[in-house]
């Protein structure tokens, strides 16, 4: 059976359009592998340089300044300094700070309340005996009520600070 011209042409583009899906779908699953490993080494950290830089995450209304944030190495005890600033808009009275890992126990936070966009420096105490240029991680939990009208409501806020001690 002899193939009429247009038929081959048919064919020719048949043959070089599976032989591309065969290309991509070959490529295609090494990019996958490339991009699961990709991921993996990220969230490992490994393209995560250790930061010079002491930063607080997390905390939504009541902010901890980048700035202060300082732990001190080999100094009475070590401690962890920093400054928190109300964030929530009205007067709030803090009726527990508490802190997680490096640090344990609760936080120095004085018991007056703090208006609206006012700063206080705070300090936790029991922080291990880290030395200068070991990475700290405090988890920090705080527990503060707002009042509106006769009503006092409970909040609580938690972040995370971290760095390097000095």
């Amino acid at each position: 059976m002899k193939l009429k011209p247009k038929q081959k042409l048919k064919d020719k583009f048949n043959f070089k359009g599976q032989a591309a899906v065969e290309y991509l779908q070959t490529y295609g699953w090494v990019m996958v592998i490339i991009a699961i490993i990709g991921v993996a080494l990220w969230y490992l950290g490994v393209f995560s340089p250790r930061s010079e830089v002491n930063v607080a995450r997390g905390f939504k209304k009541i902010r901890v300044s980048d700035a202060t944030i300082q732990y001190r190495a080999n100094v009475a005890g070590n401690a962890l300094n920093f400054t928190i600033v109300n964030g929530v808009g009205d007067f709030i009275r803090i009726s527990s700070m508490t802190a997680e890992g490096d640090c344990n126990g609760v936080v120095d936070y004085g018991s007056e309340g703090l208006e609206a966009g006012e700063a206080r420096n705070v300090g936790a105490i029991n922080c291990d005996n880290l030395y200068r240029g070991e990475s700290f991680y405090v988890k920090i939990n705080i527990t503060y009520t707002t009042k509106i009208g006769s009503y006092r409501i409970t909040h609580k806020e938690s972040g995370i600070i971290k760095g390097v001690a000095e």
